[in-house]
């Protein structure tokens, strides 16, 4: 397993657990503690993370590419990625229309479950070629 697909792994399994336990942080709270620095810290770890994988993952997309190419893209995928973000956000917004804390969560959930199962696939697939090269290997 080469680093960039072990940044992609941790970087979207992080992105999923910093999420998900900001959502875990603020509902504890009953939703009064929005603006805690756990909570700031918890969205902050999250988005950096996000745009890392997408960026990482991009990259290992196109492992085919020249590097250049794998390169250029992967820069390019993080502000895409934040945009699609905001999409995502605003169609969350729109489909959900409570006024209550959940709502403003809701795209962050969706979007960490997607890269936490993202990073868990890939270590997955990275698990199961490495057994089928291993018992090739001994063969």
């Amino acid at each position: 397993m080469n680093i960039l697909r072990k940044t992609f792994i941790v970087a979207a399994i992080s992105c999923a657990a910093a999420w998900l336990l900001k959502m875990v942080a603020i509902a504890a709270t009953g939703g009064a503690e929005t603006d805690a620095s756990v909570v700031g810290v918890l969205w902050t770890v999250g988005m950096v993370t996000f745009l890392l994988a997408a960026g990482t993952g991009t990259a290992l997309v196109l492992v085919r590419a020249p590097s250049w190419t794998r390169v250029l893209a992967g820069v390019a995928a993080v502000p895409v990625a934040f945009a699609l973000l905001n999409y995502l956000d605003a169609a969350m917004k729109a489909v959900y229309e409570s006024d209550g804390w959940f709502r403003d969560e809701l795209s962050l959930v969706v979007a960490g479950v997607v890269m936490g199962a993202l990073g868990i696939s890939r270590l997955g697939a990275g698990q199961l070629r490495g057994d089928r090269l291993a018992r090739a290997s001994r063969s």
